[in-house]
């Protein structure tokens, strides 16, 4: 009597992108000096940036990195894309930024048309991820927009359905960058930050008032806190009439409460 093999199931084969371009063919914005070779300097400040989290993950094996701030206004989305670029060029395996800010975003408007659809027509079963999905060359970042502009707004990010999203991108990606609204804003943000394996708090220097800032620290399981960004720092051991505002402080700094 011939016994009939098992049953294995299989996971579904990855379906990339059906819309992929070189990202030198974008305008892409001034400040985004990851994706571009204009200010050397902040590159290089990115990419020791993606190093120490690379470092990080290596002992904590992250799978989703939340980058927020206090306030809207800090800079936190251009952290998080010029970190996203480095980290794709760093990292061998896939590298997602997803967009958590639901409307207008500066990376929807710098993607156009290529932003129609994006994670919120996947969670609402309209659309496939190969075709809300983009990649960009040359470093091979896989981006994702909130798409379809719901009224509803952050309470897209309370949904049910975007946890499932969460999980089945998991499975796909070795690491997910969230770049998500102004946790002291958002009740989305602060979830967003309890389910996350890692948070980056970004903080404008000279801009941004300390209490808010112990504030969204509060909001941040301290088991989860990677450090904190000092965006637009001075530039030192640079002559006076060289030195300007950079996009990044020199490095994560610590926080102190974890």
């Amino acid at each position: 009597m011939r016994v009939a093999d098992p049953v294995v199931s299989k996971t579904p084969a990855f379906a990339e992108p059906r819309t992929v371009f070189d990202v030198r063919d974008l305008r892409i914005e001034a400040h985004w000096a990851a994706l571009h070779d204009k200010d050397q300097l902040a590159r290089e400040r990115y990419r020791t940036l993606a190093v120490r989290l690379l470092s990080l993950n290596s002992r904590r094996k992250m799978k989703t990195l939340l980058v927020t701030s206090a306030e809207e206004g800090e800079g936190k989305t251009t952290v998080a894309i010029n970190l996203a670029w480095s980290l794709a060029k760093s990292l061998e395996g896939r590298v997602l930024f997803l967009d958590a800010n639901p409307g207008a975003s500066p990376l929807t408007r710098v993607l156009g048309p290529h932003a129609r659809r994006g994670w919120m027509d996947i969670a609402e079963g309209s659309c496939s991820f190969g075709d809300a999905c983009c990649m960009a060359r040359p470093n091979g970042l896989y981006m994702l927009t909130p798409g379809g502009y719901s009224p509803a707004g952050d309470d897209a990010l309370l949904s049910p359905s975007f946890d499932k999203l969460i999980a089945s991108l998991e499975a796909d990606f070795d690491l997910i960058i969230i770049d998500s609204p102004a946790i002291l804003e958002s009740p989305g943000a602060q979830r967003l930050a309890s389910l996350a394996d890692g948070t980056v708090f970004v903080v404008r220097a000279g801009h941004t008032h300390h209490r808010a800032v112990t504030e969204g620290l509060t909001l941040l399981p301290p088991e989860r806190r990677l450090g904190l960004v000092l965006n637009e720092s001075d530039v030192e051991n640079e002559s006076p009439s060289k030195q300007n505002k950079k996009p990044m402080g020199r490095s994560v700094r610590r926080s102190r409460q974890g």
